[in-house]
């Protein structure tokens, strides 16, 4: 009875280092597969970067969005109902409507508010300048409702996916890389304009939409700055810092100075 006691023990010993042996070699291999997985996606992104800053450039300065009146945002919403509400802010509401056969979102900001009539007029005038794949595209405005148009994006912001909200799977490592790289290339196009510099002033997580195929897009111009180039690197000074301390150059918040580049 002792020996096939004995026998029992080693035989279990013996089971258990194969099993440890057999999950190294898993994990190994799991991890030079996560390995090359991240090559690939870093070579991705930095072609895609290419190709979506040599798209950017031959659309550069395109003016192509339409003006909507009031009536028409009121039928896209149903008289503004606040089921239709995905969004609200100190600068007014966000709505998601159906405009022309098309779905959109639409930036209604506060008419009473002069801040909100600026961030209309700053978004507008950065917008209808500049084109870019990884830039909100404006497809139109309402003067009369202070109000901004643009595609809807259905996979919301990228700090919802980050967070898994509405339990939502998390975002692959290739897609975190492909994102990162495509904010990188807006970013770059923005402020190495030749004829008009903008610098964002707001880049956070929930500034950056993700439409259906999970492309980045970075949105609220609202407190951008907007520097015509001159011989000096400062491009714009400013007093009195806009947007959310967190993620903001603490270089900026020193000395007031923008310096894109």
């Amino acid at each position: 009875m002792e020996y096939l006691r004995k026998q029992r023990n080693e035989m279990f010993e013996e089971l258990q280092k194969a099993h440890a042996h057999f999950l190294l070699i898993s994990l190994q291999s799991e991890h030079a597969k996560l390995h090359r997985e991240r090559d690939n996606a870093v070579k991705q992104a930095e072609e895609l970067r290419e190709k979506l800053e040599e798209m950017a450039a031959s659309i550069l300065g395109a003016e192509c969005f339409s003006e909507f009146s009031y009536s028409e945002l009121e039928q896209a919403t149903s008289n503004f109902d606040d089921s239709l509400k995905i969004g609200e802010g100190g600068y007014g509401s966000v709505y998601k409507g159906t405009l022309r056969e098309k779905t959109v979102v639409i930036k209604k900001l506060n008419s009473q508010d002069m801040q909100g009539q600026k961030e209309f007029h700053k978004e507008m005038s950065a917008l209808s300048k500049l084109r870019h794949p990884n830039l909100v595209n404006l497809i139109g405005t309402c003067s009369e409702a202070w109000a901004l148009i643009y595609d809807f994006l259905p996979n919301g912001s990228l700090e919802d996916r980050l967070t898994c909200n509405d339990n939502t799977p998390p975002l692959t490592w290739q897609t975190r890389i492909r994102v990162a790289a495509e904010i990188c290339s807006a970013l770059n196009f923005l402020h190495s304009n030749d004829s008009l510099s903008v610098v964002h002033g707001g880049l956070k997580p929930t500034n950056i939409l993700l439409d259906a195929n999970f492309i980045s897009k970075l949105s609220d111009f609202g407190i951008c700055r907007l520097a015509q180039s001159n011989n000096s690197t400062t491009l714009y000074r400013c007093t009195h810092a806009m947007g959310n301390f967190v993620y903001m150059d603490p270089e900026f918040l020193a000395s007031g100075e923008i310096i894109p580049l």
